[in-house]
């Protein structure tokens, strides 16, 4: 087996909203991964995970440990999935090493909240609603 033919597996960055399925999408990309999140990244652990069921590192927007993801990154050979709300809130160094995708503009949020309505108080229900219109910008229409 020649060096032409050994493939590398370059990380996934997963982008959007909240509410609007980054982690729903990261988890298509992998197996049985390890969930982590950016500010709590444990590199102790990565050798004795197996490769085919991959790594997804959750927030990277918010204090990333970034020594510890670039770690992770350039060591570990499996799927390497990150999310973030938006590319520029993630340092440069991460962002340059991974594929950038975007989630779907379909809001799980919403979602889930107006088929369960039967299960809030009025009033819960339109704080609810009126977090989602003014947080995440949802149609309540």
């Amino acid at each position: 087996m020649g060096l032409t033919s050994a493939k590398t597996i370059r990380p996934i960055l997963v982008t959007g909203k909240p509410g609007y399925g980054k982690s729903t999408k990261a988890k298509t990309f992998c197996e049985n991964p390890l969930l982590m999140f950016a500010n709590e990244v444990d590199t102790t652990d990565i050798g004795s995970h197996p490769k085919e069921d991959g790594i997804i590192i959750e927030d990277v927007h918010h204090k990333p440990n970034k020594d510890d993801i670039l770690h992770i990154l350039r060591n570990y050979r499996g799927q390497v999935v990150l999310t973030s709300i938006n590319e520029k809130s993630v340092p440069k160094e991460i962002k340059d090493m991974c594929q950038i995708k975007r989630a779907g503009s379909h809001n799980y949020l919403f979602e889930s909240i107006s088929q369960n309505l039967y299960k809030f108080g009025r009033y819960s229900t339109w704080f609810y609603m009126q977090t989602l219109k003014q947080c995440v910008g949802v149609d309540l229409q």
